[in-house]
């Protein structure tokens, strides 16, 4: 249980989620990384925003292979004015691995003026891959700005196609691919040491340790 005091930036990497939770009081920011390097039962983050104009962002990366399984939930509660959240995971699966993320917004008359929006993107990489997402917005309050989105797909076989046209065999090629997916979203965090911290996280995911 963390409290993040007025007017404060934080930032923070995870790699272990059990029963986490955050609470923000008014004017300060959270970024928080998600990556989990194994798999995770129950894992759940709760974050509050208590505090008028406080603002979280979460990025979540999972690489699964073998028979990896990663449940997690995710809540965020508005609990002042004009706060704002947002929550964007990226999933890659291989092999039997699996990924159960729900995703929970509660907005209460309170939390007038929320800005929010969830985003899951996953990529099943092998038959027996599994990635289910379930995001959900609980609002009461009138005048807010709130959506969600789920998108699971496959490797884009044209592009697969085109990379191996130049050279690069399947192996290579899928590895280049999914290093492009993840960074994408890597690329959005502000603050450079956590970006850092989780483009080495993603490399050593992709590639193993150098």
């Amino acid at each position: 249980n963390k409290t993040i005091k007025s007017g404060d930036n934080e930032s923070v990497f995870l790699n272990d989620v059990k029963q986490e939770k955050f609470q923000l009081e008014e004017n300060s920011n959270l970024e928080l990384v998600l990556f989990p390097g194994a798999s995770i039962n129950n894992g759940e983050l709760e974050i509050v925003l208590n505090g008028e104009n406080a603002c979280v962002k979460v990025f979540g990366f999972v690489y699964g292979k073998n028979k990896e399984s990663f449940d997690l939930k995710v809540k965020i509660n508005h609990e002042a004015f004009h706060c704002k959240s947002r929550i964007d995971i990226r999933s890659v699966l291989f092999n039997s691995a699996e990924v159960n993320f729900e995703g929970i917004i509660k907005i209460p008359k309170k939390g007038e003026f929320a800005d929010t929006y969830l985003n899951h993107k996953g990529l099943a990489l092998s038959d027996g891959a599994k990635c289910r997402s379930i995001p959900s917005l609980e609002v009461l309050a009138s005048q807010v700005k709130a959506g969600h989105s789920a998108a699971i797909g496959k490797i884009d076989e044209n592009l697969l196609f085109y990379m191996l046209s130049r050279g690069l065999n399947e192996k290579e090629a899928i590895k280049m691919y999914t290093e492009g997916f993840l960074l994408a979203l890597s690329e959005m965090i502000v603050n450079e040491e956590l970006r850092e911290q989780t483009k080495l996280s993603l490399n050593k995911s992709i590639y193993g340790p150098s």
